[in-house]
């Protein structure tokens, strides 16, 4: 019976340290005018305008980043379980010679990574944007909307320590079966 038990619990240790899945802000809560707010938060993807407003022009559903000069013109996207992965985002620009500029920081707010984007319209994919803790995009041309970004979690090093002491442990029941 205690085999049995310690199995279980070496089990439940094991599928609890695996990778979650993506998460996904679609801003569906983003309404169609300018909304005095600090934060947004969907899917425990936090997105932080430095101006302060949400804006979901022109139409709702997706947010909004006007050029210099205009609310919501730079916003900061963080991840509430920690450290994450940059998947993908959606982007369209109202102007074909639109640009913006996303920027990735690192644990100690160093930049990790950089890049223009624009005049891309439609779905960014990112490869290797690992590792990070918070996200800007700036905007600093046309009007800009954007939409279904994918953040995955990345997983901390105790995570791993779990995972090998789960593993460890249904080692040991198992010689101690036999």
């Amino acid at each position: 019976m205690k085999l049995l038990q310690l199995s279980s619990w070496c089990a439940a240790m094991l599928f609890s340290a695996t990778a979650a899945q993506a998460n996904i802000s679609t801003f569906s809560g983003v309404t169609s005018m300018i909304v005095d707010q600090a934060t947004y938060v969907e899917d425990g993807i936090v997105t932080t305008p430095l101006a302060g407003k949400i804006w979901g022009w022109p139409v709702a559903g997706q947010l909004h980043l006007d050029a210099v000069g205009y609310a919501g013109n730079s916003v900061d996207f963080t991840f509430t379980p920690g450290l994450f992965s940059l998947k993908s985002i959606d982007v369209s620009f109202a102007a074909l010679d639109a640009a913006s500029t996303l920027t990735a920081y690192g644990r100690s707010n160093e930049v990790l990574f950089s890049s223009v984007i624009g005049p891309n319209v439609g779905t960014l994919s990112f490869n290797g944007w690992n590792n990070i803790s918070r996200l800007n995009l700036l905007n600093t041309s046309s009007h800009m909307s954007v939409d279904n970004l994918v953040l995955a979690p990345v997983p901390e090093p105790e995570t791993y320590a779990l995972m090998g002491m789960g593993l460890l442990a249904l080692f040991a029941a198992r010689r101690r079966q036999r």
